[in-house]
C-alpha cells in the first residue's frame, strides 16, 4: 500500500484502507473509520493510511496514521466529540 493513497470517497459506507496484511490491525482501521462515519452521518469523504503500516515497515512499537476526511469544517461540539474518541 503507497503512503497517502486514498482509501475511499464513499458517503454512504465508507471505503477503509486497504489490508495491512494484519487482520487485527484492519478491524481497528475499519472500526475507526466506522465510528467517525456514524457520529457524522453523510460527511465522510476518504480515508488515508499514513506511516510504516502503509509504507510496509511496521516494528512491535509501530502507531496507526489514520487521515480521515470530512466535508465542511466541523463545529466545536464535534471537533469535541472527535478528540474524545
Amino acid at each position: 500500500m503507497r503512503q497517502g493513497s486514498p482509501m475511499g470517497t464513499s458517503t454512504n459506507t465508507p471505503a477503509t484502507p486497504g489490508p495491512t496484511g494484519i487482520d487485527a490491525i484492519d478491524r481497528i482501521i475499519r472500526g475507526v473509520v466506522m465510528a467517525f462515519a456514524a457520529s457524522l452521518p453523510g460527511r465522510s469523504r476518504g480515508a488515508y493510511l499514513l506511516g510504516s503500516y502503509a509504507e510496509g515497515g511496521v516494528v512491535a512499537m509501530s502507531d496507526i496514521d489514520l487521515l480521515l476526511l470530512f466535508s465542511g469544517a466541523l463545529a466545536e461540539e464535534e471537533r469535541a466529540g472527535a478528540i474524545d474518541y
